[in-house]
């Protein structure tokens, strides 16, 4: 049987490889490697040496799991957990470990793959933006995306060093025992990013879906102006309940606010949107729909109507009004087409005041979160949040609806 031998003389250590081959029924004896222990050796040679000893050891599981346990703090469960992987009848294996790394491996090329597709979408969708007008609500949309691209691919990047680390890291039986749970790490991020490109290449098809077709465009802005009308409706409902209230909840009236001075900034954005898709459509010499403006400028009204009432509200803790002074100034600072994944955090912060058992009080909410539907798609687009923004207007008329009436949203399949 073929295999490696390590001889140590002070400070020299020999690697030998006996080679076996049945057909000639001979032994090849070569000196591999001379090795001067009292210098630095490369890493890659060191494991390699770990690897040869440990398997002549013929480490049981459970001793190896006591080895790792009194050098670290780490509890005997999990250790197994993540030596798992490792184990092949009752011991952890060179073999295993390379099977291990070598499946590992094989995810990662997948997800590489997936980015490598979702580049590909990219390329035809930037043909399709080169030949429309160079719109705000275009390029905000065209930018976004190619951020996210640019995160997976830094991520892939990522998790191939830590690969690359992994498989030249393992010099002792903790350096093993790290390996396995950062081996689990890397294949759950790698999952991660399976997912995520698959879904930016299919909302990059949607994009480019919409780009190519006025109505798309059209019935999009029409789904996002009814889901702020519903709003714009629920919060004015929510605003009676509060008034007729004899002590009205200071939380409520706060949230209320919040809600409203969003609703504000997706106002003023809608007429953004409006504006560029209305002289999208007299540059393609096609119709618009007839009543878009009047519906926004209700909105605009009810809006404000909304925010006179909410203005004098009853005592409440002074730091609801830093907040949203704090957030005022954020939203300000934005300007039409608005990237909506950061408004989720600037909202998120203002409602950290908020105490979390009175977030699940529901009444007097302009929608009780526990009836909220799953997050659909409109016009095409499957939304999703996640490394950058979302498509389109970075959300759909639900997600929107959604906004005005939870602390922060997350988007789940």
């Amino acid at each position: 049987m073929s295999s490696w031998l390590v001889i140590r003389i002070n400070n020299i250590a020999i690697l030998r490889y006996i080679l076996y081959i049945p057909q000639r029924n001979a032994l090849f004896d070569t000196i591999w490697l001379y090795l001067d222990l009292s210098k630095d050796i490369p890493q890659t040679v060191t494991t390699w040496m770990y690897m040869i000893e440990f398997v002549s050891e013929s480490v049981s599981l459970d001793d190896f799991i006591e080895r790792i346990a009194e050098r670290t703090d780490e509890d005997p469960k999990s250790i197994r957990t993540f030596l798992d992987p490792f184990v092949d009848d009752g011991a952890v294996t060179s073999d295993a470990i390379e099977a291990t790394v070598t499946d590992v491996s094989q995810i990662l090329a997948t997800a590489e793959t997936r980015v490598d597709l979702a580049t590909r979408t990219t390329a035809d969708v930037r043909e399709a933006v080169a030949a429309v007008p160079d719109l705000s609500i275009v390029q905000l949309r065209d930018r976004a995306f190619e951020e996210r691209l640019a995160d997976l691919r830094a991520d892939v990047d990522e998790l191939g060093e830590d690969l690359t680390a992994v498989r030249t890291g393992m010099g002792s039986a903790v350096d093993i025992y790290q390996a396995g749970v950062r081996l689990h790490e890397i294949t759950t991020d790698a999952q991660d990013i399976v997912r995520v490109a698959h879904d930016l290449e299919t909302e990059l098809e949607a994009f480019e879906a919409w780009l190519n077709s006025a109505n798309r465009r059209h019935d999009a802005l029409i789904d996002e102006i009814e889901a702020a009308e519903t709003s714009a409706s629920s919060i004015a409902e929510t605003i009676e309940t509060l008034q007729s209230a004899d002590e009205p909840n200071s939380e409520h009236w706060f949230d209320a606010t919040i809600q409203t001075r969003v609703l504000e900034t997706v106002v003023a954005d809608l007429r953004v949107e409006e504006a560029d898709l209305r002289e999208w459509a007299e540059h393609e010499e096609k119709s618009f729909p007839d009543d878009v403006e009047a519906r926004i400028k209700s909105l605009q009204d009810e809006t404000a109507a909304s925010a006179a009432a909410l203005a004098d509200h009853p005592d409440w803790d002074p730091l609801f009004d830093e907040r949203l002074e704090v957030l005022e100034a954020e939203l300000e600072a934005l300007e039409p087409p608005i990237a909506w994944a950061q408004v989720d955090g600037h909202i998120a912060k203002a409602r950290e005041v908020i105490d979390a058992d009175d977030k699940t009080t529901h009444e007097g909410w302009a929608v009780n979160p526990d009836s909220l539907k799953p997050l659909g798609s409109w016009a095409g687009y499957t939304a999703h949040i996640s490394h950058a923004d979302i498509i389109s207007r970075k959300r759909s008329p639900q997600q929107f609806h959604n906004l005005m009436t939870t602390d922060k949203m997350r988007v789940s399949e």
